[in-house]
């Protein structure tokens, strides 16, 4: 509990004291962004918040990792999926809080800025945008995603209901 308290503790300074920025300028040649991170420029992406939380809780003794992944926040009403795009990707700080208590999510990126980043679009065109996204989506598990039996197997039954539909139509005439 009480590392746990220390990795709050670093994870609050480095939100209150270092700014978020997906531009951040690259380090001198040869210096390690982490160290120019943590000690010269304290600002960058939710990456290097993450690495310098885990070193910084490392380097006193407290167990720590880096995660990354992704922050999904969109939530597709049509098809009742959440929405993850290549800019939902986040990393953060897990700390091991011991027995019982087991591996505990510590985040030393500032929220404002990410959290208006991983924001769902809204507006006259976000309901135009789900709807297509939607049809993009059934479209790539429905066709693009099945190998090339299911596919031609797909189509062919498509085909045959087309056809039949036809014939029904033709012979109502």
């Amino acid at each position: 509990p009480d590392d746990f308290k220390i990795a709050a503790a670093l994870a609050e300074h480095l939100r209150s004291r270092y700014s978020y920025d997906l531009d951040n300028p690259p380090p001198r040649r040869g210096e390690d962004p982490l160290i120019a991170f943590l000690f010269e420029t304290r600002e960058g992406h939710c990456e290097l918040f993450a690495a310098g939380l885990t070193a910084l809780c490392r380097s006193v003794g407290i167990p720590a990792r880096l995660i990354t992944g992704f922050r999904a926040s969109e939530f597709n009403t049509i098809g009742r999926y959440y929405v993850v795009r290549q800019s939902n990707a986040h990393a953060w700080t897990e700390v091991d809080g011991g027995p019982g208590i087991g591996w505990q999510t510590c985040e030393a990126t500032p929220p404002d800025r990410v959290e208006a980043g991983h924001a769902a679009p809204d507006g006259v065109f976000a309901s135009v945008r789900e709807l297509y996204e939607h049809i993009e989506c059934a479209w790539m598990k429905g066709v693009v995603a099945f190998d090339s039996q299911t596919q031609k197997s797909v189509i062919d039954n498509v085909t045959a209901t087309v056809k039949a539909t036809a014939n029904r139509a033709d012979n109502a005439l």
